[in-house]
């Protein structure tokens, strides 16, 4: 597979941001992750030596239904679901899907679609349609869960997902990402508003991490493979195994490449969304304010630079009214949507720091939102020049970022 194109602001090569005379910039990205040559094979021996758990090729009987639950987000995912395919191919006599989750667009469903051929079908989840959901269990808070139904129906269900830090707006769980991202949108709400609103504490019943690992014990989720990506949403490691065997792999890689900190608040946050098309959606942009609101300081700014071009839906809209910041966020946490989470993302941010975006979007909607646009890498300079301190977050959409002891970059 062809290595993913750069968004615009990297098209004439690193993106050269600098201080002034008393100005200091810092930027926080992993330094020693390279890109796996091969992420198919890298994947079918991943799946042939998975942690904790027998060679795939033990764990499929003949005619199994196979359902590959992916993030569309996933780091090489092109070639990650093709090396799944050929590790199961001989052994799959059932139907396999290929369930993508929403935020997949038309041009990675369409791609996605010729890559596997006739290996298996495509699907992109709908948590809004009601015929694609199936029953799966009451919680241990009596709320039911429904899931997407070619999922439920399998036999076998292998769960593609991003191996993200604690902390990240995504929580990391046992799930393997299939809960809540491919559940129906009240189950969707119920976990953001557990991340939200609920009580810090961990020991709080109905946490957002906590209702994913119960949706993943209910569904009998046994193995799950996770990428850790590189800066430009490339894969550069990636384990299988059992959800415990897999976090035992991969977490001190997770820690030391995407957990992040300055030792200092910065007045200007420059969170980068890296990566291809795919990896310009308004669920990273979200991403990307999370990891940036843990670092800028109080008054601060937040530039988003990203190749975002998707237009605003109608609960990104709602936030050009001129209703108070209560009013918006209670709309904003009844608006089941997707987009009503980035909304709500948003809106906090916005509250604490002035926000600009570098996208390709036009100037427009986002002044209309409440947020300014850059245009070109002129701009974001003279933006950077105003402030004293600024740290660039390099693929903001996959890290963690906080104020403590400075990384080595």
């Amino acid at each position: 597979m062809s290595t993913p194109e750069p968004h615009r602001f990297w098209q004439d090569g690193p993106l050269a941001i600098h201080g002034g005379c008393e100005a200091e910039v810092l930027t926080l990205a992993p330094v020693d992750l390279q890109a796996l040559p091969d992420p198919r094979r890298s994947i079918r021996d991943a799946l042939q030596h998975a942690e904790d758990y027998p060679p795939i090729h033990q764990a499929i009987v003949p005619g199994d239904r196979i359902a590959v639950v992916v993030d569309p987000n996933l780091p090489s995912l092109f070639d990650c679901v093709a090396g799944v395919l050929d590790a199961i191919a001989s052994d799959a006599n059932g139907e396999i899907e290929v369930v993508l989750g929403e935020d997949a667009s038309e041009a990675t469903l369409q791609r996605l679609t010729e890559v596997v051929g006739n290996q298996a079908k495509v699907h992109r989840h709908d948590p809004d349609d009601q015929a694609t959901l199936g029953y799966l269990a009451a919680s241990e808070a009596a709320d039911p869960i429904y899931l997407n139904r070619m999922i439920l129906e399998a036999d076998f269900v292998i769960p593609l997902a991003i191996a993200r830090p604690d902390g990240a707006l995504d929580p990391r769980c046992e799930a393997g990402g299939v809960f809540p991202q491919f559940a129906d949108r009240r189950s969707q709400q119920r976990v953001r508003d557990a991340q939200f609103f609920g009580r810090p504490s961990e020991a709080a019943p109905n946490t957002a991490r906590k209702q994913a690992d119960e949706a993943a014990w209910l569904l009998g989720i046994q193995m799950v493979v996770e990428v850790l990506p590189t800066v430009d949403a490339r894969a550069a490691e990636i384990v299988a195994g059992t959800p415990g065997g897999v976090r035992r792999k991969l977490t001190s890689s997770i820690e030391s490449s995407w957990q992040r900190s300055a030792p200092n608040p910065p007045s200007l946050v420059i969170a980068c969304i890296d990566g291809d098309d795919q990896q310009q959606n308004w669920n990273n942009v979200a991403r990307a304010l999370h990891v940036a609101r843990g670092l800028v300081e109080v008054g601060g700014a937040i530039a988003i630079c990203c190749d975002l071009t998707d237009t605003p839906g109608p609960a990104l809209r709602r936030l050009a009214s001129d209703a108070s910041y209560e009013d918006l966020q209670k709309a904003t946490r009844k608006d089941l949507t997707r987009e009503g989470m980035i909304a709500n993302v948003l809106l906090r941010a916005r509250e604490e720091s002035r926000i600009v975006v570098a996208s390709g979007l036009p100037r427009e909607p986002l002044e209309e939102m409440g947020l300014g646009a850059i245009e070109t890498r002129e701009q974001l300079q003279n933006l950077v020049d105003k402030y004293s301190h600024t740290v660039v977050v390099r693929a903001a959409q996959f890290c963690v970022a906080t104020v403590g002891e400075a990384d080595e970059t």
